[in-house]
Order: C-alpha cells, then structure tokens, then sequence
C-alpha cells in the first residue's frame, strides 16, 4: 500500500515539474516570459552560473602559474551586462598641456623623486598606520572615476596632515570623507556612466571637494543641490608620462607612490576580475575586456611583485575592498599594440600635490 502511495506521490511531482517546463518554456517561446522577467528565477539562475564559473577558475588556477584565488564576491552573480554597466567607464584620453610628475616636483621642490630604498610601501600600512579612507560601494551607478579621484585626495590629504601635525592613527581613521555625488553631479567630469579621471582632478584642484555630509552618495545622477559649503583643494595635479617601458614604468610607479602618495589608476576588467579573492591577480589568457575602470594605486611589494589598489566594490569583493595586481599587468599601450591584453592601462596614472 505504501509503495502505491509513493508511486503516486512521485508520479505527481513529476507531472508538476513536466507542466511547468512547458508552461514556462512556451510561455519564453512566444516572448511572454525571458530571463530578465522574474527576478526569482534570474537570482538562481546567476547564482548557479556564479558558482560554477568560480569553480571553473579555481581548478584553472590550481593547475597554473598564477597565483591567486577566486571565490563567490558581490560582483559574481552579475550577467555581462549588468557586469559592464556596474563599472561604467573611464575615459582615457589625456588631454592637452598637461603636467608630468619629474617637471612638477622640479618646478615645487627643485630636485626630481627619490628611488625608493624600500623593497614595499602600501599607504594602507605604514607602520600600523592607515592613511586611506574606508572602502566605498559604488552601488549600481558607473561612478569608479569619482571615487578614485575621491580615494586618490583623501589619502593625500591624510598624508600631508599626518606630517604637519604627527597625528596617530585614531586621528587619521576617517579624518577626511569627501563627497564623491559632488563629481557625479556638479563637475561635469562624469555621471553613473562613467566619466573622467583627469578632469574630477581638474575640479577639485579648481573648485574643491565638499566632505560627505554635505551631499551624500545616493548612486544616482542627482542634481548638483548640497548643504554646505566647506571645501578641501589639492594644488596641483600631474601626469606619468608614456614614453617609459613597461619595466621602467613599474620603477617610475613606485617611485611616485613611496615619495608623493597614492595615484589614480585605470584598469581593463576581464571577467575573472569579479571573482578575484586574494592573492595577486593576473587575468587569464584570452579573456576579453569588459569595461574599462578606474581604482586607487597606493602601494608595492616587490617581494610580491605587484602592486596594491583599492576598488569601490565595498568589504565583500577581494581582500576587504583591496586586490594586489602583477607587476606583469603594467602597462597596457595603443602604441605597443597591448592595450587590451594588459590590466594597468599606462596612460591613466595621475597623483596629486595638496600642498
């Protein structure tokens, strides 16, 4: 009696899961139904394909070179599109009469950079010292330009009152927030579509930066409306020139940062990159570019070879909200014919002076 129960019980389950095959499969077939109309069905949908891809590279890895891990982030159940509209993008063009760091630090300080003596330098430990700012989320909006430009002062900004003032590390926490809507909505250097590193720079050095809670980050293309009016300058802003090799970019980078602080940065996105966990990340060969996106260099390890950056995906992507990046992925050039087979792109690195 029993086993007719269960016969009938499982026959009825079957039938049920045959019907809605069919129903959904007919109802998908004749445009009633897609992938993007039921969001129940689309979150397990990308989170099976999230977690197979994960497995995926992580069997690639272990048999690789490479040395770094992938796990499930943030970023991993994103499709494609959702993937390259979530970045944004950063426009790479130059501009003109710009300023290059070696004239700069001649013009301001009358001698040219120091070569590091030291094998690693990351503004996010100095001596048990943080001199960056939280990682920030920059939500659903392609705004990575503003908060690298944002990311890039406040960390400088950091620095130069720690050397004016020697101020301990519960003083540096959280000392400066700027407003990173403020350049979403008032500089013209961008919107939630991506935007301008070089030109963000241009107005803060012009117009200043507000402090976040005088217009809150709402990851949106709001109206430029904030609520006070005390504003933060850097003095200048400046340029690494191109014309170095891959190599002597590497030294010119370390450089930069050891003697000046952390650097804007303009990264190609493979899609391996929203998986990235810990370790040094190198994209896998023939992976194709995504996007591109804008993070903040802040330090070296040559031990490593490679270099850190801080994202704005918050605390839940890499190593809380910071990756490290070969030293193999500098730099990425249209005249060298690798701009799209590199991560770092060369001409995107820019510092700043606040005093």
């Amino acid at each position: 009696m029993r086993t007719k129960v269960k016969t009938k019980i499982r026959t009825k389950v079957v039938i049920s899961v045959l019907l809605t095959v069919v129903i959904f499969g007919g109802l998908y077939s004749i445009g009633h139904l897609s992938y993007s109309s039921i969001p129940f069905i689309r979150s397990k949908v990308d989170l099976f394909r999230g977690r197979r891809e994960v497995n995926k590279l992580n069997k690639y890895l272990s048999g690789s070179k490479l040395e770094w891990k992938a796990s499930m982030t943030n970023l991993s159940t994103m499709n494609p599109d959702q993937f390259s509209k979530y970045f944004g993008s950063v426009d790479l063009s130059t501009g003109e009469n710009i300023d290059f760091y070696d004239e700069i630090y001649k013009n301001n300080f009358g001698n040219d950079m120091r070569t590091p003596y030291s094998k690693k330098h990351t503004w996010d430990n100095v001596e048990g010292i943080n001199y960056m700012s939280p990682v920030r989320d920059q939500q659903g909006c392609g705004s990575c330009w503003a908060h690298t430009a944002v990311g890039v002062t406040e960390g400088q900004l950091n620095i130069d009152i720690d050397n004016q003032s020697n101020l301990l590390e519960q003083d540096i926490d959280n000392k400066f927030n700027l407003s990173e809507q403020e350049l979403v909505s008032c500089s013209d250097a961008g919107t939630c579509s991506g935007g301008s590193i070089r030109r963000a720079f241009s107005y803060i050095n012009i117009f200043g930066l507000l402090k976040e809670d005088c217009f809150k980050y709402k990851a949106n293309d709001l109206l430029c409306d904030p609520v006070c009016y005390t504003r933060y300058y850097i003095h200048d802003w400046f340029h690494i020139p191109e014309s170095y090799t891959d190599s002597e970019m590497v030294g010119q980078i370390k450089k930069i940062i050891y003697n000046n602080g952390p650097t804007s940065l303009a990264i190609k996105v493979f899609p391996s990159y929203r998986h990235y966990d810990s370790g040094v990340y190198q994209h896998i060969d023939g992976e194709n570019v995504v996007s591109n996106h804008g993070v903040v260099l802040l330090g070296y390890n040559d031990d490593l070879r490679a270099f850190r950056i801080k994202d704005s995906h918050g605390t839940d992507w890499g190593e809380d909200g910071y990756a490290w990046i070969s030293y193999d992925e500098c730099c990425g050039d249209e005249v060298d014919g690798d701009l799209e087979k590199k991560a770092m792109v060369k001409k995107s690195i820019y510092g700043v002076l606040t005093k």
